[in-house]
């Protein structure tokens, strides 16, 4: 049992190795976000998640982020759904409006969710979300989120990745 189990780390460790240094490998863009800043008087939770891949500019894969969740406080807001929400991203100087087709509204059991469906491209960036409860007459509720991504290069081996799917 014990010449098994040494035969086969051994053939293991002989498929890692080769496969770490073989010259298949490809450049990975990994991101870690998080929203650093958001006002908590009217906002329960804040979150960033949905994760895709994808080409980026310089023709390297790239984890982007594209779900932004914002839960608004039931205590403060009240339980009804707004009935309108505009959304705006700011990259340094550069405004991007954000078509109202990827902002949902749904009621959750944290209170009135908005959800926010546009990819997330930079380092920093803001968002800033107009909500109307009653109707665009009425005086809208202004929320600014600041947006925080930290980037880093990565070398995936192909191999390797091909035989961890065993």
């Amino acid at each position: 049992m014990k010449k098994i189990l040494l035969i086969i780390t051994c053939l293991f460790l002989w498929n890692c190795g080769n496969c770490g240094h073989a010259k298949s490998y490809y450049i990975f863009v990994e991101k870690r976000s998080k929203i650093v800043k958001f006002d908590s008087t009217f906002v329960k939770v804040a979150d960033i998640t949905g994760g895709n891949i994808d080409l980026n500019s310089e023709g390297i894969l790239e984890r982007y982020f594209e779900m932004i969740q914002v839960y608004l406080d039931s205590t403060k807001y009240g339980k009804t759904l707004p009935k309108k929400v505009t959304g705006t991203f700011f990259k340094g100087q550069e405004e991007v409006v954000i078509d109202s087709a990827n902002i949902y509204t749904r009621e959750t059991v944290l209170g009135a969710g908005i959800f926010v469906q546009q990819k997330i491209i930079g380092d920093e960036t803001r968002l800033k979300l107009v909500i109307y409860k009653d109707n665009e007459d009425s005086e809208p509720l202004i929320l600014e989120f600041d947006i925080e991504q930290n980037s880093w290069k990565e070398r995936r081996s192909s191999c390797l990745a091909e035989y961890l799917l065993l």
